[in-house]
């Protein structure tokens, strides 16, 4: 342990006994506890990262487990300004610090935040919405950059990558199990006009379309560590994830998941090797015709019965409703928040009207209008090209694989996107954001310099 770090704990450590000995013992447990947490964290700086990929389970056990509701609306934000504290100590005790390594998207996005901001400025009938819509479309982009900064090298990027393929293996059994007990689920997540669907499998998530898209992400990433890998052993295990993981993909009936599988699958293949177009597709319309779960929601979505929901209180009804809320604020929307989400949500009395647009990339340009949407899809754009130009470079090199599984997850999220408001759930922007870091550590920390 460097010697800057032991005197930070030495000093941590003398301010805890005092505190103890002149007032209540139970702040000198919760600070050892603490101080606990600041040694494993500063002896290596990673481990938050390994922590970070648990997000949505230990979201789901505060919020089910302990009984208490402040923790469960700010324990995310806690953790961020933590992993901000750490990056901070790193920064300044780090015997060799390194000069930043800028990424291709590190200006897209500080150029989404600025645009947003100064739509926060110009253009936020109620204050209070507006600044809760501009922390929900920002602050959690932050992991990204902590994220990036506090992986060491491309190896420290991959040694995070089992432990996001454990913690989604997890909540993908899960989901499975609610699906073969047959959990109760909640009559709005089927039309009504739609039959025989007896539950969808949502886990810890809450969401089986969340779910769905968390799926598509993780398992083309085993997909391409399952390239990757040469020890039989890990070649079944990251094998056997994936297929669980498209299991509860499958249990999840959401279609617009399924899209973006298809795609990202499709996507994998193409540039993997081509020659597996024929045999995937064929293997996809088999699966189509004789899975019941899935033929069923695919013939009801061309059915006159699901164009008649969809155009009368259905999806197609609120793009419809969206782009024309659209098109008369054109410029720079109807303010963060406002419409069209969550945040819209959780305030009925400004919004009694308010509802989810189904369609992200819609909605951002509802509340925030063209500079918005622009700023939005320039990052998005920017990103995936970066990745992708970076994986066809690195062929022949180990990277490859884990690099072209982590384009195609990220690929598959954008198009679902289009589908549902994917980005308006906190923990699956952390994950999308955190697996991008990951990919441009591999990139421009690549201690060989293979790229």
């Amino acid at each position: 342990m460097k010697k800057s770090v032991q005197i930070v704990i030495a000093s941590l450590s003398l301010v805890i006994g005092i505190i103890g000995a002149f007032f209540n013992p139970i702040v000198a447990i919760v600070g050892i506890l603490l101080l606990l947490a600041i040694i494993i964290f500063i002896t290596d700086y990673q481990r938050v990262i390994y922590l970070l990929s648990f997000f949505f389970i230990i979201d789901y056990a505060i919020r089910n487990f302990i009984n208490l509701p402040l923790l469960a609306s700010v324990w995310d934000e806690v953790f961020l300004l933590g992993a901000l504290v750490l990056f901070i100590i790193k920064y300044i005790f780090e015997i060799k610090q390194k000069k930043h390594t800028l990424t291709p998207i590190d200006i897209p996005m500080l150029l989404f935040i600025v645009v947003n901001l100064f739509i926060l400025l110009v253009n936020t009938t109620y204050i209070e919405v507006g600044l809760e819509g501009f922390r929900a479309v920002t602050t959690n982009l932050l992991w990204f950059f902590l994220v990036f900064s506090l992986i060491k090298d491309d190896k420290g990027a991959k040694k995070v990558l089992p432990f996001i393929i454990s913690a989604t293996l997890l909540i993908a059994l899960f989901g499975i199990y609610q699906y073969i007990t047959g959990v109760e689920m909640p009559a709005s997540w089927v039309d009504s006009a739609e039959q025989g669907v007896r539950t969808r499998a949502f886990s810890v998530v809450q969401s089986p379309n969340v779910l769905g898209t968390i799926m598509t992400l993780v398992s083309m990433i085993s997909l391409g560590l399952f390239f990757y890998e040469k020890k039989v052993i890990n070649k079944i295990f990251y094998a056997g994830s994936f297929l669980i993981m498209v299991a509860c993909l499958v249990f999840t009936l959401s279609r617009g998941a399924w899209i973006g599988f298809a795609l990202a699958i499709l996507v994998f293949v193409i540039i993997k090797d081509k020659r597996f177009i024929l045999p995937i597709a064929a293997l996809g319309i088999i699966v189509i015709l004789f899975v019941p779960a899935i033929s069923s929601r695919v013939l009801y979505m061309i059915s006159p019965e699901y164009l008649f929901s969809s155009l009368t209180g259905g999806r197609a009804m609120r793009w419809i409703d969206g782009f024309a809320i659209f098109q008369e604020n054109w410029l720079v929307g109807v303010g963060l928040g406002h419409f069209g989400g969550a945040v819209a949500m959780h305030y009925p009395y400004y919004f009694p009207e308010a509802f989810y647009m189904d369609n992200y990339f819609l909605k951002v340009a509802v509340e925030s209008g063209v500079l918005g949407f622009l700023s939005f899809f320039t990052l998005i754009t920017v990103t995936l090209g970066s990745i992708f130009k970076h994986t066809k470079l690195a062929k022949g090199t180990k990277e490859y694989n884990i690099l072209l599984g982590i384009f195609s997850g990220l690929f598959g999220v954008s198009i679902h996107c289009f589908f549902e408001n994917i980005f308006e759930v906190p923990g699956m922007i952390v994950l999308y954001w955190m697996i991008v870091a990951i990919a441009m550590a591999m990139i421009y920390k690549n201690r060989e310099q293979l790229l």
